[in-house]
């Protein structure tokens, strides 16, 4: 069977038809239900130009973002996503692009994904828009090491990360002497070696225990606070402070216990991101 001629000429001559209507009543140009599903078969077997060549994978790219976001909210870290606009492109069908603004303290310039000065892809659904600006800020995030690979994994870099403090990579706590390694969740290990590990484990400074004797309260009675150094303003308010407990030895044992829950958590959450960049969850 042979192929039917398409009167090329009379399509192009009915485009600027349908482009002057539109200029001069600033509302689309009426269309018959035929020309309409014409028209979106068209668009959706030949992409517009902007977008052919641009993959977005099946990553759940806004959530890895958000999860982020919400794992480093106090650090300051914060995206703002503009809204989606519609890309100027000859289909009646909108086609749209987005941009999103990252804000990472203690930088004051935001950066922006597509940059501004760009032009960024189109795409036939906002959500993939949306999807593209999330996923060029995922990859900036583990260019910058903000986002790091999970060493246990053996899969690639870019399919396992976790939330990262936005300080200078650093050392943590070195590795016990003798290769000698505390199991954090193990409760018949004492708190404050755990502590030891897990902030090893998770890059963070390990705490100073600042003791206090309560002034008139009689002997053995101490005020606490934990001590993280230069990481102070990466742990929040309060962990690991305690008030009036008896006995020197116990009020660092409580300050430890709190320390240790809030570590448990971090690991826990940087854990989360892992399972949600696998698609398990």
């Amino acid at each position: 069977m042979s192929a039917q001629k398409v009167d090329y000429q009379a399509v192009k001559a009915w485009i600027p038809t349908q482009e002057a209507y539109e200029a001069a009543n600033k509302q689309p140009a009426l269309l018959t239900a035929a020309q309409r599903k014409a028209v979106a078969e068209l668009a959706r077997v030949n992409p517009a130009p902007m977008t052919q060549g641009v993959e977005v994978d099946d990553k759940d790219y806004i959530s890895i973002l958000q999860h982020f976001i919400s794992a480093s909210q106090s650090q300051g870290v914060t995206v703002t996503y503009s809204e989606a606009v519609p890309a100027a492109t000859a289909s009646p069908s909108p086609f749209w692009t987005q941009r999103l603004t990252l804000s990472l303290p203690p930088s004051t310039v935001p950066l922006i994904f597509p940059p501004k000065g760009s032009h960024p892809p189109s795409f036939s659904r906002k959500k993939d828009a949306k999807k593209y600006c999330a996923k060029l800020c995922v990859s900036h995030l583990l260019a910058a090491k903000l986002l790091v690979p999970n060493p246990s994994s053996p899969t690639t870099t870019t399919s396992l990360v976790v939330p990262a403090t936005l300080s200078p990579k650093r050392k943590g706590v070195p590795a016990p002497p003798g290769g000698a390694v505390v199991d954090p969740r193990d409760d018949g290990v004492p708190a404050t070696q755990r502590v030891v590990e897990l902030c090893r484990k998770l890059g963070f400074q390990a705490p100073v225990y600042q003791l206090v004797a309560v002034a008139g309260a009689g002997s053995g009675v101490w005020d606490g606070e934990a001590d993280f150094g230069r990481d102070a303003l990466l742990v929040p308010a309060g962990v690991g402070r305690v008030e009036g407990v008896f006995g020197k030895q116990r009020a660092k044992e409580a300050m430890a216990e709190g320390v240790l829950g809030f570590l448990l958590r971090e690991e826990e959450r940087r854990e989360r991101t892992w399972r949600l960049l696998e698609g398990d969850e």
